[in-house]
């Protein structure tokens, strides 16, 4: 199978590229700079098609023609989701594509209401508007938070900086962290490493499931964030990981929706997003409102799931 996959050279698409060659599929990347991909990915592409932006529709045929599936890696801007993925969606049409997976690997929004956390409104819009109007059956695969997401690695989501969920603090040697929590702290999360979401959503494509289309549930692991501080413990037993409540939960939604409010009232909805949407995360996360039931896991059970004791064990990075 021929596989599409735009946004090939970012960290999601990297992982994605991985796991089709090594599944035995051919990989045609889309994108701008295919000198960011690693070069032991590159060579091993298909073929590579240079877009010079999103509005690039010309590129999207180019990219489509002869390809068996698509797979978006488009990061979660609104740009990219709808008015990209919206070209790209008319372009596999033209091509005959009849596998289609959408950005997403996500908290578990189908049930969603708008307006609750913005980058997720552009996926729900994307998903519905397909729905209406093309004959794709679109994939989305919720997994929960990605690995480097969880973690804060700089670059990786929304939840690093003063989103921070989980601190490195002091030198390497001292070893210390810190776990921020909203609420209680013995709310289960959901958590899936890109290397194993990468591999079930190419099983995914590459199965009867495909052309079907629909919402799909898959997650390695799922714990406290106290658990992750016990297994963090375990791999490193002289460590300090501290718990700090950053506020109760009822708190953060409040404060979420005020400073949305403000932010609407006063048009600055763009300029302003970053101050509550770290709020919404980290609310959404710390009630379980949108957890994922991994009922599709079963459906490739040689697809890894990653626990997080294993994940800390072999990323130094944490």
């Amino acid at each position: 199978m021929l596989i599409l996959i735009p946004g090939v050279t970012g960290n999601l698409g990297q992982h994605l590229c991985r796991a089709a060659l090594q599944q035995g599929h051919q990989v045609r990347g889309l994108g701008r700079s295919p000198d960011k991909l690693d070069p032991a990915l590159k060579s091993q592409l298909e073929s590579w098609v240079d877009t010079t932006g999103i509005e690039d529709a010309a590129s999207y045929d180019r990219a489509c023609a002869g390809v068996d599936a698509i797979i978006v890696a488009w990061p979660a801007y609104a740009r990219f989701v709808v008015d990209g993925q919206i070209l790209l969606l008319r372009a596999a049409e033209r091509a005959g594509v009849k596998r289609f997976h959408a950005a997403s690997w996500n908290l578990d929004w189908e049930h969603l209401p708008l307006h609750e956390i913005e980058t997720y409104d552009a996926m729900i819009f994307f998903a519905d508007h397909a729905l209406m109007t093309s004959p794709i059956k679109l994939c989305h695969t919720f997994t929960g938070v990605l690995g480097k997401t969880l973690f804060g690695v700089p670059g990786a989501g929304i939840l690093e900086g003063n989103s921070a969920f989980w601190v490195r603090e002091g030198s390497v040697a001292d070893n210390r962290r810190t776990i921020k929590v909203i609420g209680s702290g013995d709310v289960e999360l959901n958590f899936t490493p890109e290397a194993d979401a990468a591999e079930f959503t190419v099983a995914l494509m590459a199965s009867e499931y495909a052309e079907k289309g629909g919402y799909f549930r898959f997650c390695s692991d799922s714990f406290t964030p106290l658990q992750l501080g016990e297994a963090y413990k375990r791999v490193y037993p002289d460590a300090e990981v501290l718990i700090e409540k950053v506020m109760e939960l009822d708190e953060c939604e409040a404060v979420m929706r005020q400073t949305r409010k403000e932010a609407r009232e006063a048009g600055q909805l763009q300029e302003r997003l970053i101050e509550y949407l770290g709020l919404a995360y980290g609310y959404y996360i710390a009630s379980g409102k949108l957890n994922i039931n991994p009922v599709d896991a079963d459906k490739f059970p040689g697809c890894k799931r990653t626990s997080v004791e294993e994940y800390i064990r072999g990323n130094d990075y944490v």
